[in-house]
């Protein structure tokens, strides 16, 4: 009887059809001189989850032309984030809204507005709002009613935030999305909102523009933070087997294959509905370490969990029929310093983090 020799191959997952990814058309691109692409038959995985674009090791044997795994072996997750508090600093708090700020029917921004009484109000150190501000896909924005530019419209709506907000220390954050906002060239990664006649004043009045993806960090804690919905892109385009625990908590571990993969966009070739640049993804997307939040929002259900360490939260839109929500985020300094070793500590023990109906 022929004995059949163990291999061990390591590369990329690649859907070798023009079909809906499926483990009928799964392969794997070898990472190593060949370059092959390995059909691959999984009957004798007790488990995995696979998605087009993840790197894997695999530990299997050829039958002809197929190669069969019995084992999966995944990167390791980076380690967490340094933590370097700024000197007096003793609470952070931070509020995120994710887009659309206003109905499908209207420009009237309304909500939006009245949110911004309430964070002049309440007075968070920091404010990020996730776009789409101007969301293309709206019924009113295609429509005649929208009489001026899309530069126009978006300058003034921050114009007027920038007001509501003149007197006050809060630091805002804009972040864009590069499927939705009308303002920009739908693509991915994003660049910053770029608007020349009014930029300069606006950001010297604490208003910053950031790309997205974006990793910032904020009084020492590191926050990543993307428009591009990749948590709903990978559940739809992943296949899988899985035992009990983490198929329950599904969302959690496509959390978690983000920082294994080290890329905030690791799903390839990407969703069909974004303009996807790989050169650009690679670079700006990576992930080098465990962020101390990271701020996913999408239309799921709204969610906060803890994963490796890391504060995971997914908002909805603040306009959203009766489900508009935004997040409330404290964290204790004090607390933190109160730990014999914090340098890469979570910070999930010292924080609060709400979601709030609007």
């Amino acid at each position: 009887m022929k004995t059949l020799i163990q291999t061990v191959l390591s590369g990329y997952v690649l859907n070798c059809s023009e079909e809906q990814f499926d483990t009928n058309n799964c392969s794997l691109q070898c990472i190593d001189e060949s370059s092959a692409v390995v059909k691959l038959d999984l009957n004798n995985l007790e488990a995995y989850s696979l998605f087009p674009g993840k790197v894997v090791g695999m530990q299997g044997t050829f039958m002809g032309s197929l190669f069969v795994p019995d084992k999966i072996f995944e990167p390791k997750e980076p380690p967490l984030a340094s933590f370097e508090r700024q000197s007096g600093t003793d609470f952070l708090n931070v509020w995120c809204a994710c887009g659309p700020f206003t109905s499908s029917t209207t420009l009237s921004y309304e909500q939006l507005y009245d949110f911004i009484e309430l964070v002049n109000k309440e007075k968070p150190d920091v404010l990020i709002l996730i776009g789409p501000f101007i969301d293309r896909t709206s019924s009113v924005v295609r429509s005649s009613k929208c009489c001026i530019t899309y530069d126009e419209l978006m300058e003034t709506l921050l114009g007027k935030i920038d007001d509501a907000l003149s007197g006050s220390d809060v630091q805002v954050l804009i972040i864009p999305n590069g499927k939705k906002d009308a303002a920009l060239r739908p693509s991915f990664p994003t660049p910053a909102f770029r608007f020349l006649r009014h930029q300069k004043q606006l950001s010297k009045k604490s208003m910053i523009f950031l790309p997205d993806p974006a990793i910032v960090r904020i009084a020492g804690v590191e926050f990543a933070i993307t428009a591009s919905e990749i948590i709903q892109h990978l559940g739809k385009n992943e296949i899988g087997r899985l035992d009990g625990s983490e198929n329950h908590d599904r969302m959690s571990r496509l959390v978690r294959d983000l920082f294994r993969q080290r890329s905030l966009y690791p799903l390839y070739p990407a969703s069909d509905d974004i303009t996807y640049k790989l050169r650009e993804s690679v670079e700006r997307a990576s992930l080098l370490t465990i962020p101390h939040v990271i701020i996913l929002p999408s239309m799921l259900t709204p969610t906060v969990k803890i994963v490796a360490g890391s504060v995971y939260v997914n908002i909805n839109a603040l306009v959203r029929g009766n489900n508009s929500t935004f997040m409330k985020l404290k964290i204790d300094f004090n607390e933190i310093d109160a730990k014999t070793d914090n340098s890469h500590t979570s910070i999930a023990d010292f924080c609060e983090v709400k979601i709030v109906r609007l």
